[in-house]
């Protein structure tokens, strides 16, 4: 098996095994994106849409964090999944994570705990 990196030199491009991965991860993604639109009562199409309200907001956090802390994806992948900027996965992210440290907000700690098991 030839190196990724001598393949892209060689043949000025991603190996196919990349594609397969970058794939799965997509798919994998948006799999856990419907289980929490599903969990919160929404479809992914809810959740995702350019919308502030406070219903969808703290779901759509929670979804990007489950998505970035299982997937070990970038913050670009993730932002192109849930159609938003790169700055926005990075809040979302580190707003869970804030919560999750500080006990803050018990309901959010308790959804988030519950996922991780639907996931």
């Amino acid at each position: 098996m030839i190196h990724p990196q001598t393949y892209t030199l060689l043949k000025g491009k991603q190996p196919p095994s990349y594609y397969a991965t970058q794939e799965r991860r997509v798919e994998k993604a948006n799999q856990i994106i419907e289980t929490v639109a599903k969990f919160f009562g929404f479809t992914k199409e809810e959740l995702i849409k350019k919308n502030r309200s406070v219903k969808y907001v703290c779901p759509r956090q929670i979804a990007v964090y489950l998505v970035k802390t299982k997937l070990k994806i970038s913050d670009q992948e993730v932002a192109d999944i849930i159609k938003r900027d790169r700055t926005t996965v990075i809040y979302s992210v580190n707003y869970i994570k804030d919560v999750l440290y500080t006990n803050q907000q018990q309901n959010v700690i308790q959804w988030i705990n519950d996922l991780k098991i639907l996931i």
